[in-house]
């Protein structure tokens, strides 16, 4: 009898144990997707960065206070005093303050989470150069392994690897996304000023007069951003004038904008909401930049945590993590079978984006004018030039390594300014500018070679 009811309940735990597996498993594709040929895993990239972002914001917030005065996680026998320890390496004996201790010791926990979705990233953007269907497959596994590693971190001493080495990794990588930023935003303005002007004509040939409002629209927002920019600027003379580094910084910034306004309004080439986001996006650079002035004197926000600064950055790297992602491809002309459909060859009720067609920062323009359907290649035969998801993954380990700076003010403790981070965004701030002045020149002195 016995036998009979330990074997009873065994099955019973086998078959408990099979539900809560089948259960777990669906929940994690609900979550985070699963290998769909229909699916690139752009989506679950884009989350992992949010919940790494949501993890650093926790570990600056919550945890670095937290684990400064002990906490329970400290307490945990073995593990507990070697999690503090490697938390308070290089703060604890450096920092005087309390104050300061615990910035670092929240900086220590920011660096650990974007360590790991950088290296994450940057080993995605090699194995998928291979194999392009890496992108899509095993998401529940990455994040687990992430998880993971984000764990193996947390016994790691902040020096070297983090206070050091990554460090300046990541104000390497973050200026190089400063400028590839602005390749997006040049890209999202243009597709902004070619939609408002598509729907204009679209109204026009509707009704007469009726497009007229989205002309309206696109001068409202020019003279908005040119307004904001020009108030920017008196702010900024007002609030950090002072220091000949702040006054020169500002004045070039100027100088810059009408240089490239003069230049747009002078050509066929560029529009007036071009000029005016990449000008708005100038006078960002140079305020974020002069706001790290270690000089009090001329720096009101020095001791400032700049946490609006720390919220126009997230917003405006959300905006571009968005665009660079779903600008590339869209999933509707993948259908169940594995097969690439022209959407005009497809279902007639599919309609088609309003931006095909506009060029993509970085990502290949995918050709929707082919007919009938295309049977997808193989995933071996992939050529590593004509793979454009390996750039993608590259863009987002740059991104990790953006929201590093931006959460820790380029590595900043003693206060939030600091004269290396100061030119490291001004040099991105110039070499963006330049990139888009010489897009607008470019053709006038080379008028015999295509730059479409």
């Amino acid at each position: 009898m016995g036998a009979i009811v330990s074997s009873l309940i065994s099955s019973v735990g086998i078959c408990a144990s099979y539900c809560a597996y089948k259960s777990a498993s669906q929940l994690c594709e609900a979550c985070f997707g699963n290998s769909d040929v229909t699916s690139s895993g752009r989506k679950r990239s884009i989350l992992l960065l949010v919940v790494n972002l949501a993890l650093s914001l926790m570990f600056q917030n919550s945890w670095a206070p937290s684990i400064a005065g002990g906490n329970d996680i400290t307490k945990i026998p073995y593990f507990g005093p070697r999690i503090k320890n490697s938390f308070n390496d290089g703060c604890v004996d450096v920092f005087p303050e309390q104050s300061e201790v615990i910035k670092c010791i929240g900086y220590a926990g920011v660096y650990r989470a974007t360590f790991v979705s950088t290296v994450f990233f940057l080993i995605m953007s090699l194995a998928v150069a291979n194999n392009p269907s890496v992108n899509r497959r095993a998401w529940p596994a990455k994040y687990t392994l992430c998880m993971l590693g984000l764990l193996v971190t947390f016994f790691i001493p902040n020096s070297p690897v983090f206070f050091s080495l990554y460090l300046w990794m990541a104000r390497f990588g973050a200026s190089l996304f400063l400028v590839i930023q602005q390749v997006i935003l040049i890209d999202l303005a243009y597709s902004w000023n070619e939609s408002w002007l598509q729907k204009s004509s679209e109204a026009e040939s509707n009704e007469y007069g009726s497009g007229r409002k989205w002309l309206i629209a696109i001068v409202v927002a020019v003279v908005l951003l040119f307004g904001a920019c020009f108030f920017s600027i008196i702010s900024l003379y007002k609030q950090f004038s002072g220091c000949p580094t702040n006054d020169v910084l500002i004045s070039v910034t100027l100088i810059l904008i009408l240089v490239l306004t003069g230049i747009q309004v002078t050509g066929e080439e560029g529009n007036l909401l071009t000029s005016a986001i990449m000008s708005s996006y100038a006078i960002y650079l140079v305020t974020l930049a002069i706001s790290h002035n270690p000089n009090g004197q001329c720096n009101p926000f020095l001791e400032n945590d700049g946490k609006l600064g720390i919220a126009v950055g997230i917003i405006i790297t959300f905006i571009s993590l968005v665009w660079t992602a779903w600008s590339w491809t869209d999933e509707r002309v993948f259908t169940s079978k594995g097969m690439k459909e022209n959407p005009s060859s497809g279902e007639e009720n599919v309609q088609a984006r309003p931006l095909d067609g506009l060029d993509i920062p970085f990502l290949e323009e995918q050709n929707n004018n082919v007919t009938g359907v295309v049977m997808e290649e193989t995933e071996s035969s992939s050529d590593w030039c004509d793979n454009e998801l390996w750039k993608l993954n590259l863009v987002f380990a740059l991104i990790s390594t953006w929201i590093t700076v931006i959460l820790t003010g380029w590595g900043s403790v003693t206060s939030s300014g600091g004269t290396i981070d100061l030119w490291f965004i001004i040099i991105s701030q110039w070499t963006a500018i330049g990139l888009y002045i010489w897009t607008l020149v470019a053709p006038r002195l080379f008028p015999d070679r295509d730059f479409s």
